[in-house]
């Protein structure tokens, strides 16, 4: 790898900035496959572009590329060289030819919706590598009740209230329900949103003047094109009463700001993490299970979800099941994810809330695991506030420190849980 282009040869110079891209990617161990291989080969027999400006010499492009680097590691970051160019760039759909383009244009005059489009291209891509030819054609997904997956407008309700200032006006694309008191659905992204995979936003409905927001845990991993949520349904909830009633083409807002405690930069790196989680609060481990730094930090990673019901545990074992078959993040997963369910209800294998599996040790025995150790582990919690409480003071107990952005430690937990 090069840290300079040579002006002079524009041939060279594009065959230096193919290199570069590839260890941008495999520097992160981002290596998902012969997609990008594949894209490389395309940047060494492809011309760019005469018209693009080359990679200015010297320390400017080592700043350039540096904060490359930075934006890919917090998607957060307001360190960008030109913010309007990467707030578009999701990592993970980055084709090496997109990063080619990106790092040799070097201004503000890049066409946003080339970018989109040459990722939307590369995932279909992967999936008809992955699956034939079939995959790249819709698909209908298979429920225990209906699922609506196609954008259709048409019924879409008519807004009775201004949509308010400073807020994001969304468009459901799917809704899919569980049972009669869990269901999931899933909304455009705001082209500006930027997030850590397992914070939270504040959502609600354009259905008064002043409309309620309540806190919904991100399902969906910060690369995402849409932004998932998984939610409980309350007959006499301020929201979850309306919002269970969502179908396709409604509109959600949402406010501006993510944020949250249950992210991988408030812990310290180990072998093992603890995702500990009751019902909707598998949400952010949903995002976090298919975020590529979550295996790039941990060895293994052991999602525990607790319900009351067996029908309950089916948003996760799909979630788990399709880890290995994504043909984005499959590589990274296959054999590193275990999860543990248990019922508090229903008759199933495994009964008893995770406190106590954990407290008799049938946790350890039932996975053939080592105890908890802050020497080698780390855990993270959400769900209700009663097992949080029980958790959190176990974790204690063993010796696990709570973590925080600016103090990262060995356990972390999520209170903002929406009821």
């Amino acid at each position: 790898m090069h840290d300079e282009v040579d002006a002079l040869d524009r041939k060279a110079g594009r065959a230096k900035c193919g290199d570069h891209a590839k260890g941008l990617i495999f520097y992160r161990r981002r290596g998902l496959g012969d997609v990008h291989l594949a894209a490389g080969l395309a940047v060494d027999q492809e011309q760019i572009g005469e018209g693009s400006p080359d990679i200015d010499a010297g320390n400017h492009a080592s700043r350039r590329r540096r904060k490359f680097l930075i934006h890919c590691r917090n998607p957060k970051c307001q360190d960008y060289g030109y913010a309007s160019v990467w707030k578009a760039v999701l990592r993970c759909h980055l084709d090496l030819k997109i990063i080619c383009i990106l790092i040799n244009s070097g201004h503000k005059s890049l066409p946003l919706g080339s970018v989109q489009r040459a990722r939307r291209n590369l995932t279909v891509r992967a999936r008809t590598r992955k699956f034939g030819a079939s995959a790249s054609r819709p698909r209908r997904k298979v429920g225990l009740m209906n699922t609506t997956s196609a954008l259709n407008l048409a019924g879409a309700k008519p807004l009775q209230f201004p949509i308010p200032a400073n807020v994001y006006a969304e468009t459901v694309v799917s809704v899919k329900h569980y049972t009669d008191r869990l269901f999931s659905f899933r909304i455009t992204r705001p082209q500006s949103l930027r997030f850590r995979s397992g914070e939270f936003v504040m959502i609600g409905l354009p259905n008064a003047e002043k409309p309620i927001f309540r806190a919904y845990s991100v399902a969906s991993p910060a690369w995402d094109d849409e932004l998932e949520f998984f939610s409980i349904k309350v007959p006499d909830g301020p929201l979850t009463s309306e919002l269970q009633k969502i179908e396709v083409g409604d509109t959600v807002i949402m406010r501006q700001k993510s944020t949250g405690t249950l992210v991988l930069d408030a812990l310290t790196p180990a072998k093992r993490v603890f995702m500990i989680s009751t019902g909707t609060g598998i949400a952010p481990f949903a995002s976090l299970l298919r975020d590529p730094d979550t295996y790039e930090k941990f060895d293994q990673v052991i999602l525990t979800h607790t319900c009351r019901d067996n029908a309950e545990l089916t948003y996760g074992q799909e979630l788990v099941a399709a880890l290995e078959t994504d043909p984005l993040i499959g590589e990274l997963t296959g054999g590193r994810v275990t999860l543990y369910n248990s019922t508090t209800r229903e008759e199933s294998a495994r009964m008893g809330r995770i406190t106590a599996l954990i407290g008799s040790g049938k946790f350890y025995s039932d996975l053939g695991i080592d105890k908890l150790n802050p020497e080698t582990d780390r855990i993270m919690i959400c769900g209700s506030m009663h097992m949080l409480k029980d958790v959190k003071e176990l974790a204690e107990s063993l010796g696990f420190q709570e973590g925080s952005l600016s103090h990262p430690a060995s356990f972390v937990v999520e209170r903002a849980f929406v009821g």
